[in-house]
């Protein structure tokens, strides 16, 4: 008998037993339940496509600018070089945003 078994890496076909069933490469894992699914009922393995991802990463920094009003220390900090600046929670963390996925041509 024929079981569809998921693991900590991926989805594996076992047979009697403790085999594994292969593909004509000899994987026996597979990423996603339909992908050991397709192994279980005989169908050929559909390869992957590419995905271009990209991302980006917000971080903040701040700098101490001692100003008459809001607007001179605006203009004072646009005029600072960047490296002036201290980054909030040791550039630790930020917020990442996925932008777009796009599939890669060949």
């Amino acid at each position: 008998m024929l079981e569809i078994i998921k693991t900590n890496d991926g989805y594996m076909v076992q047979k009697d037993g403790e085999d594994y069933i292969c593909d004509a490469n000899g994987d026996n894992l597979w990423d996603t339940y339909a992908e050991a699914e397709a192994v279980f009922y005989g169908l050929p393995k559909t390869p992957k496509k590419v995905y271009k991802v990209t991302a980006s990463l917000t971080t903040y920094f701040f700098e101490h600018v001692e100003a008459n009003s809001e607007d001179e220390a605006y203009a004072m900090a646009k005029a600072m070089d960047g490296g002036s600046f201290i980054p909030v929670d040791q550039g630790i963390g930020g917020e990442w945003s996925i932008d777009s996925v796009s599939e890669v041509s060949e």
